[in-house]
């Protein structure tokens, strides 16, 4: 249970995190559509180099039955695409350099994308609804460690789908009362819980065991 509960809150904290600001970064400056992929840095080479051999990683640990490292393996893909957010902040740069910031995305959905077929053999069902945000139709094991998942123009499927108009906005409060009324508020939603599924929390608020 201890297992489970830190698994939880670290795939919500982590993969959560990363899927969640690559998406909506590309909502706000492409309009929900893969972005071209411009030239390249060093500090890009050196992201998608880390991410080239997951496939053989994580399969090297369940052909012996190592499925905590193996999942941890997967995961090391949000922590990648987390740190490579943090670090080039193309929110700043959207001020004065759109095509660095395409690239920036670009890079960061192919790592959304991977992750939706990374961790296909442990969370089945919520991997599939990334792929949905994706709008990925199709996905092969085989395919895991490219960095061409998604094409130039691709559609997601988040936005368009649940928010036909546009998103409004991001913003955050608390609720009184502590974890209890605060976990009666997150199940009360019904907005929010189409969007992510990620570790059983259904929604993008933060869960309130944290």
């Amino acid at each position: 249970k201890d297992f489970q509960a830190r698994n939880n809150n670290e795939l919500v904290a982590v993969y959560g995190n990363f899927v969640n600001r690559a998406l909506v970064l590309t909502h706000k400056y492409f309009d929900g559509k893969v972005p071209a992929c411009g030239e390249l840095n060093d500090y890009d080479r050196e992201t998608l180099k880390e991410f080239a051999d997951v496939k053989e990683e994580v399969e090297k640990l369940l052909n012996v039955f190592k499925f905590r490292d193996a999942q941890k393996e997967a995961m090391n893909l949000a922590r990648i695409g987390n740190k490579y957010l943090a670090d080039t902040e193309p929110w700043k740069l959207a001020k004065t350099d759109m095509a660095r910031v395409a690239t920036i995305l670009n890079i960061s959905l192919q790592l959304v994308a991977n992750l939706a077929i990374a961790f296909e053999p442990f969370l089945p069902f919520s991997s599939e609804k990334l792929r949905k945000m994706l709008n990925m139709e199709s996905f092969d094991w085989e395919q895991l460690g490219r960095t061409d998942l998604l094409a130039e123009g691709h559609q997601l499927d988040l936005y368009n789908k649940y928010f036909p108009n546009g998103a409004a906005s991001i913003f955050t409060f608390e609720v009184k009362g502590g974890q209890e009324k605060a976990q009666k508020f997150t199940e009360s939603l019904e907005l929010f819980s189409l969007l992510a599924n990620v570790a059983d929390v259904k929604s993008l608020v933060i869960h309130p065991a944290t």
